[in-house]
């Protein structure tokens, strides 16, 4: 019986390599009995093969089609719904891919640990609903990656989550942002965020270490970044408060500026209040007087005036 169940076995390995192509026993075996264990599961994988196919043609609209079968076959596990939320994604529909996303995160914790999808998921996440999705992401990447600008750039992302939702993590964003700005010392995302974490924690001497820099954060870096508009308003006061930043005549002083973050609501609004009434001061300067503008013209003759020619006399 067990010669014929063995017979029987190689007859239908047999069947799967030539129907499906597959010139690997080993592969052909594998396949075979994950099908029997997992029914439907050959089927789902080469449909998420082609959906990432697709996408990396950036056909969306057949890579959506192909990644939808896939989470319909099989939708307790985690690979289409990951590839599923990357189609989304590059079409735009970042509210959807964060659904997606967080159904791959709870069908697998480990689904979304490569460090540039971790990148793209926490900062989505964040701007659409579900930060607790975007911390516990780049959480886990931060932990398991060793040190590289990439892994400094998720530190950044997960100091700004944890700065950005609780007041009791402010010790552990603090860290985060420090040993990210070892390795990405220029990068003012890292330089600012750091800079409202030090003034938050009232570490004044260190805030005016940091300051010089702040105010290279650009307006689309800054609205890229996925934060709130409390979170926004904060990283435009340390910007102004930078000591080789121009003030502009009608231009918000930084105490304006803290006080626009505190208006927004949010953990820190008491706190960015305080900051704007007795830290802010000490670092705003006075804006340079401007030159009175020169009217347009033609240009000043310095040679003497012609006098006027004798009208001729009459007889």
């Amino acid at each position: 019986m067990i010669r014929g169940f063995a017979r029987l076995r190689s007859v239908c390995l047999a069947s799967f390599v030539i129907a499906t192509g597959t010139s690997s026993p080993a592969l052909a075996q594998s396949e075979f009995w994950g099908d029997v264990r997992v029914p439907g599961l050959r089927a789902y994988r080469r449909e998420v093969e082609e959906a990432r196919r697709l996408l990396g043609r950036n056909d969306l609209a057949n890579a959506a089609t192909f990644a939808a079968r896939a989470t319909s076959r099989l939708p307790a596990r985690p690979e289409a719904h990951v590839v599923h939320g990357q189609v989304l994604l590059a079409s735009g529909r970042a509210a959807d891919a964060t659904s997606a996303f967080r159904r791959a995160f709870d069908a697998d914790r480990r689904a979304l640990d490569e460090p540039a999808l971790a990148q793209a998921v926490a900062t989505t996440a964040a701007r659409h609903g579900d930060p607790a999705l975007a911390l516990a992401v780049t959480e886990r990447a931060v932990a398991r990656f060793p040190p590289s600008n990439a892994r400094a750039d998720l530190q950044r992302i997960l100091a700004d989550l944890l700065m950005a939702n609780a007041t009791d993590r402010l010790g552990a964003a603090l860290a985060h942002y420090r040993d990210a700005l070892r390795t990405l010392p220029r990068d003012p995302r890292v330089r600012c965020g750091l800079a409202v974490a030090l003034a938050r924690a009232g570490h004044e001497a260190e805030l005016a270490q940091i300051l010089r820099g702040a105010r290279t954060l650009s307006d689309g870096q800054l609205v890229n970044m996925g934060l709130s508009e409390a979170e926004q308003a904060a990283r435009r006061a340390v910007r102004a408060m930078d000591p080789d930043a121009t003030p502009m005549p009608g231009a918000d002083t930084p105490t304006t500026l803290w006080e626009r973050a505190s208006s927004h609501g949010g953990p820190w609004a008491t706190r960015d209040r305080e900051i704007a009434r007795t830290i802010a001061p000490r670092f705003t300067r006075a804006a340079e007087p401007t030159a009175p503008p020169v009217r347009p013209g033609r240009p000043t003759d310095r040679r003497a005036p012609t006098p006027p020619r004798p009208r001729p006399t009459e007889w």
